[in-house]
């Protein structure tokens, strides 16, 4: 009985003096940080997401070793919650063990503000400076193809140049095709993901093509102006990401559909010279979906700003328009046609000419006297690309 007694004081005594202080130990082992800022990471890897940016002397709880990163146990003071995380040794130097009294001080957080501690796979990019929403404001300017566009102006200024080359009159100046638009844009983006998000926005395209020529008569001489012109206003929804590049610049990519509403307008004014004017004046508008996908560069500057550069492209083609065609003169003489907007051929005499004008009917004539051919309804091509600068403010 007695020789029992003694052996399990031994084993107590090695209990006590070998094994219970090396788990007290680990259970209160700290390390301290040495660095100037030392980022937390979610995962044992230095491509990983940054939960927390720690500052020089804060103190950290050792929760194990993995990989050889120090997995700590921190608080988001914000968040109001407890994560695990992950830190280099290089970052940091461990303490000696710390007494009940010490551990007390020491402890940076207490344990009622304390949350659920989450694991180290919580998708946070720097907590303190995540973002939720950002709003983009760009302006530029946009190549479009307007092929129907450029080609009845084309058939229209060719036709009346040819004619009044019959009679000793002409057009000096050649048209400019109408190619470019002033592209400005607005975007709402909700990130649902750190590098992820659904936007939505809006914008406003307009340009036209102020054609100024000269008609010379024999009787005098007197401006030949063309100028047709577009507004167009979208309606965008899409989806944007963000590729880190450094720092708080990105990489940016985006895709997604819009809803354009297209207004276009085509002028045409001729003088004489002798006080003798006449011109036409066409509108009408359509809308139908289009698709654009883009990508730039988001140069951050601070947390909360970013300048940008972008470029897109888009498919868009929109048919349907209608309006009407107003004819009138200086002699009193006018007219007014309703109807829709009508691409075709005619010849006239020995040419073919391009015309895309508002008529009544489906077998549109510009003369009246011969019959059209290749009719259908005419096409606005907005396709094409755009360059645009501006700014992203990030919440």
């Amino acid at each position: 009985m007695k020789g029992r007694y003694q052996n399990n004081t031994v084993i107590f005594i090695i209990v006590y003096f070998f094994i219970f202080p090396s788990l007290i130990h680990a259970a209160q082992q700290k390390i301290k940080i040495t660095a100037e800022n030392a980022a937390v990471r979610a995962k044992p890897d230095i491509e990983s997401q940054v939960i927390k940016l720690m500052n020089r002397g804060d103190v950290l709880e050792l929760k194990g070793k993995t990989n050889e990163w120090f997995q700590v146990s921190i608080f988001l003071e914000d968040k109001g919650i407890e994560v695990l995380g992950y830190i280099h040794p290089s970052l940091v130097s461990e303490m000696e063990e710390l007494s009940i009294e010490q551990e007390g001080i020491e402890k940076r957080v207490p344990e009622e503000k304390r949350g659920e501690v989450y694991s180290p796979g919580i998708g946070f990019k720097k907590a303190q400076k995540r973002t939720w929403v950002g709003l983009k404001f760009k302006g530029g300017a946009s190549y479009i193809l307007a092929d129907d566009i450029n080609e009845g102006t084309q058939g229209f200024d060719s036709i009346w140049k040819n004619e009044l080359s019959y009679t000793g009159a002409g057009i000096e100046g050649e048209l400019t095709p109408f190619h470019i638009v002033y592209d400005f844009e607005a975007d709402i983006i909700f990130y649902v993901f750190p590098n992820v998000g659904i936007g939505l926005g809006s914008g406003y395209l307009f340009g036209n093509q102020n054609n100024e020529m000269r008609l010379t008569l024999p009787s005098g001489e007197g401006p030949w102006v063309i100028r047709p012109e577009l507004k167009v206003v979208p309606l965008k929804a899409g989806l944007y990401f963000l590729i880190p590049i450094g720092g708080e610049s990105y990489f940016t990519l985006d895709a997604g559909a819009g809803w354009y509403n297209v207004n276009y307008i085509w002028h045409w004014r001729g003088e004489n010279g002798s006080g003798y004017w006449a011109e036409m004046n066409q509108e009408a508008s359509a809308q139908d979906i289009g698709y654009h996908a883009g990508l730039g560069f988001e140069i951050g500057l601070g947390s909360h700003f970013a300048f940008l550069i972008e470029g897109r492209a888009r498919y868009v083609e929109i048919s349907g328009f209608e309006g009407t065609l107003e004819y009138k003169d200086s002699s009193g003489d006018s007219d007014l046609v309703k109807g829709k907007l009508y691409y075709w051929k005619e010849w006239i005499f020995t040419e073919k000419y391009t015309f895309v004008f508002i008529s009544e009917t489906d077998t549109p004539s510009f003369t009246g006297l011969t019959t059209a051919e290749h009719v259908r309804e005419a096409v606005v091509d907005l396709t094409g690309f755009s360059l645009q600068a501006g700014f992203k403010i990030k919440f």
